[in-house]
């Protein structure tokens, strides 16, 4: 007997997360009968996720794990005029001193991201202080000026030798959030 096993995959980048944000996005577009049943099917989707515990790396990574999730969900209870506030999440990935990865898929950036996306589509602010704040922009600019220094890059912030200038893995990314955050890093 053959067993087809299929791993569903629950990120907002590449799995039902991103379908479900989506959706939220859309459904103010559609008539009240038809946004109501977006609603229920979006919220039956984010009810039946298993979020990852805080010891797997993916339980802080904004597009590919938790954080997003945990986004994608603030946002579900801001439409529905429920309360769902995920400070203390924000704050625990804040406090990560990890400076592998920069990246808004995977990496700082990626918290930059999610600190936006909350403000911005479920009017959350998550109180992160000031000064963790200013921890998560120095380290990451720190990090790029001594990639490139150490690489002998030819531009001044470098976070890998491949010169990956994308969005979500690369320097223009990393340059928007820190642009977003420009008041903070002075």
């Amino acid at each position: 007997m053959n067993v087809i096993c299929i791993k569903i995959i629950a990120n907002p980048y590449s799995g039902l997360g991103g379908i479900v944000y989506a959706l939220l996005k859309a459904q103010k577009y559609f008539d009240k009968n038809f946004s109501d049943e977006i609603l229920q099917i979006c919220g039956q989707y984010m009810n039946t996720q298993h979020f990852f515990g805080d010891r797997i790396a993916a339980y802080y990574m904004y597009l590919d794990g938790n954080l997003g999730l945990h986004v994608v969900n603030s946002i579900f209870h801001f439409i529905k005029n429920e309360s769902n506030d995920i400070s203390k999440i924000i704050k625990k990935v804040a406090a990560q001193k990890y400076s592998r990865h920069h990246a808004i898929n995977k990496g700082r950036c990626g918290l930059l991201a999610a600190i936006l996306t909350l403000k911005l589509e479920a009017n959350q602010e998550t109180n992160l202080d000031d000064k963790v704040l200013q921890e998560v922009l120095s380290n990451v600019i720190n990090v790029g000026l001594e990639f490139s220094k150490e690489h002998s890059m030819e531009a001044p912030l470098s976070y890998s030798e491949d010169k990956n200038l994308g969005f979500l893995n690369g320097l223009y990314g990393i340059l928007q959030m820190l642009l977003r955050f420009e008041l903070q890093i002075h």
